[in-house]
């Protein structure tokens, strides 16, 4: 029984040495994006990055177009993936390049790795927080 193995294992083995993948370049088919995008129940997204060593939450219509806010802030609740760490960060509404997006004041060192908990809190009491957990890696 183990020779019979033999004569499947090895060629194989062999077949999937011979075998060429062609080469893609990942920057020709799209740009790449930093940070976790967010994707939201009524089909707008978020795009939840750091930037100058602070978080910063991006909101983008269903046109894929950057938009104002709707949550008054946002709480980070992170836990290191790498150290044994765990912070709270509150994201607040700050002007950056033409346009509004919630971000932290408090400066995040590398490596940026957490597990996250991010709750949006609104304005409008009749409208409920919405919580999403998500697992964040960006390189430096």
């Amino acid at each position: 029984m183990k020779a019979d193995l033999r004569f499947i294992f090895w060629p194989l083995m062999l077949l999937t040495l011979i075998v060429v993948v062609p080469e893609t370049n990942a920057a020709e088919d799209e740009e790449e994006v930093a940070g976790v995008s967010i994707s939201r129940s009524d089909g707008r997204r978020m795009q939840l990055l750091v930037e100058e060593g602070n978080f910063e939450l991006h909101f983008f219509n269903e046109e894929d177009e950057q938009e104002t806010p709707d949550a008054a802030q946002a709480i980070l609740h992170c836990t290191s993936r790498v150290v044994n760490s765990r912070q709270t960060l509150a994201l607040l509404a700050v002007e950056k390049d033409d346009a509004t997006i919630l971000s932290s004041p408090r400066v995040i060192r590398p490596p940026y790795q957490f597990d996250i908990l991010l709750v949006l809190n609104f304005d409008d009491e009749e409208k409920k927080p919405e919580s999403y957990h998500l697992v964040f890696i960006q390189s430096d």
